[in-house]
């Protein structure tokens, strides 16, 4: 008796998974400086079971070892632009990771 072999196509996530872009919050919206603690809000993502991860990025590099939902502002932050990315990789193999970054930037001064 022979038996139909069924093929599992590797599927690439779409961007559209996510509901909306991360956005990033504290305590004063507007006013970032050195030693507060910003966090990172993921949009929805809808469709399937993912792991969330987050990478905060300073003007276009990463900030090495800040990969949580949230990053205390530091001098090396001051005058620069630093946004969250946060990709969500699927449990299921067939499926690549998707990332987005949040949309605004915010501009850290020196602590008073």
């Amino acid at each position: 008796m022979s038996v139909p072999i069924r093929s599992v196509a590797t599927v690439a996530t779409p961007h559209a998974r996510w509901g909306s872009l991360p956005t990033i919050a504290c305590g004063t919206p507007g006013t970032w400086k050195t030693g507060q603690v910003v966090t990172c809000t993921p949009g929805p993502y809808t469709g399937m079971r993912v792991t969330l991860t987050y990478q905060w990025v300073r003007d276009a590099a990463d900030i090495s070892g800040s990969t949580a939902a949230t990053h205390t502002l530091v001098i090396a932050d001051e005058t620069h632009k630093v946004r969250c990315r946060v990709t969500a990789t699927p449990a299921d193999a067939n499926y690549k990771a998707s990332s987005v970054q949040s949309p605004q930037s915010i501009t850290i001064t020196a602590a008073e």
